[in-house]
């Protein structure tokens, strides 16, 4: 039966996106937090790459270039933001041309590598330039923000259904509920727990939006669900995320922070021990006769033992890397599975990742790219003269930043699946950004004349980077 809700579902959307393409891409993101569930056909047919979410968005795609083409507007991307993106886009797709040489190493299929590594990654970013360019008005971006927050809800939802609540309040590492999460949500739950912490930060910005009736109840349901993503994930990497982009949330953005973020610190080792005690699991090693010690092997999971030996085969090409996947088709492979028994699909840190694949200058690109858009956030949250804009500031600070401080132990700064959520909350606050920049009367919306709810924005210079200083 659920089958056939979602046939109907993706008919409606490729049928309704001819009428109006950004409603359907708001409910291809509710697709998107579907899709890796074991229920969800993984093709069509039988044919390798269609499924229901390439089908919905192909629909959507073609409505969105049609009308484009009738309407004939531009994009308005700022030139500093258009050229950095590209010029990750290139390096992309330089470091999959350079990974060709070693595909025949790597025990992948030319098919599998391409879509893997070049099709997919353009497939996760589209969405957000179409994303970027339909949130035109208020309504809109705030229609696009809550559907972008349904996903790590919807995430929360199903981790809190498939993990036992004891994980939060008894000691213990309970692999078997890892196991079972990745399988029901279909992502690793190191990515999930990345997702939710995410959309946690992300939800309490958009509390400071217009008040209304719903609000609270929905924001009360979104952080429940994202805080219970992250804690029954036992994701070390994400409790660190949530401390961090809170701190970062007390120190730059809401100064109240400092007084309710230490009692809930306090708080959690007495209502939720099972968190605290994941922080600690793996840390030490405790002899037979008692004695703890400190093991940095245990600590990394292993990185310790494999880190170095990416870090100097980085050093043999440290410009342009080795290609993608450089990993898997490096001499270094035979050296990764002596030290630890196998060879991971990727670094465990998403930098080393950056380096190894595409050298300096895709790491720097790259770095680039995402510093400028937590300075679109960070500059959208200290507007104080429209909620709107500090909600999607918020938004997109939270998720960079999460990005960045989960990248030290895995993730990928390539676009994926479990970075989509990111790319969606740095094209709305691009699009904030630029709208911002026009003033007043820009933002058009039917029912207010183009005129803004919050009062009158503060005009910033298009081209000027989001982390200069600010022109008044």
């Amino acid at each position: 039966m659920r089958l056939y809700v979602l046939y109907a579902f993706v008919a409606f959307l490729v049928i309704y996106a001819r009428k109006d393409w950004f409603v359907s891409l708001c409910g291809l993101m509710l697709i998107t937090a579907t899709q890796g569930h074991p229920d969800i056909p993984r093709q069509i047919w039988g044919i390798a790459g269609m499924n229901w979410w390439n089908v919905a968005f192909i629909g959507i795609f073609v409505s969105w270039l049609k009308h484009r083409s009738l309407q004939q507007a531009s994009l308005d991307v700022p030139r500093w933001a258009r050229s950095l993106f590209l010029a990750y886009m290139a390096m992309l797709v330089l470091a999959w041309l350079h990974g060709l040489l070693g595909l025949p190493r790597m025990g992948r299929t030319l098919r599998f590598y391409f879509l893997d590594d070049l099709v997919n990654p353009i497939r996760w970013v589209l969405p957000a330039v179409m994303l970027f360019d339909g949130a035109r008005t208020r309504n809109r971006m705030t229609a696009a923000l809550i559907f972008a927050l349904i996903i790590p809800t919807y995430y929360g939802y199903k981790v809190s259904r498939t993990a036992p609540m004891s994980n939060l309040t008894a000691g213990g590492y309970d692999t078997r509920a890892r196991w079972r999460i990745g399988k029901q949500v279909g992502m690793h739950a190191n990515s999930i727990s990345m997702t939710c912490a995410t959309g946690f930060w992300a939800a309490w910005a958009l509390g400071s939006t217009r008040r209304n009736k719903w609000r609270f109840p929905m924001i009360a349901l979104m952080l429940t669900f994202c805080f219970l993503g992250v804690g029954l994930c036992q994701s070390r990497a994400g409790y660190w995320a949530m401390l961090g982009v809170g701190g970062l949330f007390a120190v730059f953005l809401y100064r109240y922070l400092f007084l309710t973020f230490p009692i809930m610190l306090a708080l959690i080792p007495i209502y939720f021990p099972g968190l605290m005690s994941r922080f600690s699991l793996g840390t030490n090693i405790e002899t037979a006769s008692g004695e703890v010690i400190e093991d940095e092997d245990v600590k990394s999971a292993g990185r310790s033992l494999f880190w170095p030996i990416i870090i100097e085969d980085i050093w043999t090409s440290p410009v342009l890397g080795h290609g993608r996947r450089a990993i898997l088709a490096r001499p270094t492979r035979g050296q990764i599975s002596a030290a630890i028994g196998l060879c991971p699909e990727h670094p465990h840190n998403a930098y080393l990742e950056q380096l190894h694949d595409g050298g300096i200058v895709t790491l720097a690109i790259t770095l680039t790219l995402f510093l400028s858009a937590m300075g679109i956030g960070m500059r959208l949250c200290l507007d104080r003269s429209d909620p709107l804009y500090r909600a999607v500031g918020g938004a997109c600070l939270a998720a960079v930043a999460t990005l960045m401080i989960m990248s030290y132990s895995g993730q990928s700064l390539f676009p994926k699946e479990n970075n989509q959520i990111t790319w969606y909350f740095m094209a709305l606050a691009l699009r904030a950004w630029v709208e911002r920049a026009k003033g007043p009367m820009a933002f058009a919306d039917g029912s207010q004349q183009g005129m803004p709810f919050y009062g009158t924005p503060h005009r910033a210079p298009q081209n000027q980077l989001p982390f200069s200083p600010p022109c008044r």
